[in-house]
């Protein structure tokens, strides 16, 4: 990704054994097909352990993305991020076994937007604008207002 330089590169893969290891398999699955992890897995349920062509296709997958999990998983979608549960029907389902009512808004929120509930954090006003004009908060411009 360019994050390193290459002395710097070679430094750190000199720290350890695996890091040396997994830098050599950056070129050798540059090319690996790993689009069939988003194809539904109808055998799942008889896995003990995760194959192993599996992990080698979701470390492919996270060089893609210059190690980026969230585009990752992202790219992945629906089983990795939720996308196909039914909301209403979950909290619907909660509610006829007598759960208090705020619990089910708090498990709606995690469903729905994820946690933390709340977040306790001071940032400066430049660096909330750096964070914004890098393109790292997509979300803010769509709650400016607050």
């Amino acid at each position: 990704s360019g994050f390193l330089d290459i002395s710097s590169f070679g430094s750190l893969c000199k720290c350890h054994p695996l890091l040396q290891h997994m830098a050599m398999l950056i070129p050798a699955l540059a090319q690996y097909d790993f689009t069939w992890l988003r194809n539904y897995d109808s055998d799942w349920a008889s896995y003990t352990s995760v194959p192993a062509r599996r992990d080698l296709a979701f470390l492919a997958l996270v060089f893609h993305y210059d190690l980026h999990l969230s585009s990752a998983v992202r790219y992945l979608g629906e089983k990795y991020t939720g996308t196909y549960r039914n909301v209403d029907a979950i909290c619907a389902r909660l509610a006829q076994h007598d759960i208090q009512p705020d619990l089910i808004t708090h498990f709606r929120r995690v469903l729905s937007h994820g946690g933390p509930a709340h977040l306790n954090a001071e940032v400066s006003r430049a660096n909330m604008l750096l964070y914004l004009r890098e393109g790292n908060a997509k979300s803010i411009p769509q709650h400016e207002e607050t």
